[in-house]
């Protein structure tokens, strides 16, 4: 018990550590950082499926552009060894509501519920 805590510990000073190089900022900025912390502490633990920083931050660079298209996340590119492609509205699902997360993880990192998916569906086929 006593070494899963030590290791768990140290998966989080890493991962600490990398969120040194993503820089805090608006809504969207915030949860790309938080879904990146998500994503880098799974990929360290044993049943992991990203194995690298990079391939995490694209990752979670995917998850926010599902709910902001336009979203550029910030980074430290000298520290992340990765080019992104610019967001485009085409390369993603437009949110009509952005504070409204229909992915259960988005809401579950902002700290929402997310909304019922007849209110979703009701957003997403309304013509603004």
């Amino acid at each position: 018990m006593l070494e899963f805590i030590k290791k768990l510990n140290e998966m989080r000073e890493q991962v600490k550590k990398e969120l040194e190089h993503i820089p805090r900022g608006d809504l969207y900025q915030n949860i790309f950082r938080q879904t990146y912390w998500s994503l880098r502490l799974h990929s360290l633990g044993k049943k992991g499926a990203q194995t690298s920083k990079e391939e995490v931050l694209v990752e979670a660079t995917k998850l926010v552009r599902r709910e902001n298209p336009d979203f550029q996340p910030k980074f430290d590119d000298k520290f992340f060894d990765v080019k992104l492609e610019r967001a485009t509205r085409s390369q993603a699902n437009q949110a009509i509501f952005p504070l409204t997360f229909s992915s259960p993880l988005l809401s579950l990192l902002a700290g929402h519920r997310p909304p019922p998916p007849k209110f979703i569906n009701l957003l997403n086929n309304k013509r603004l």
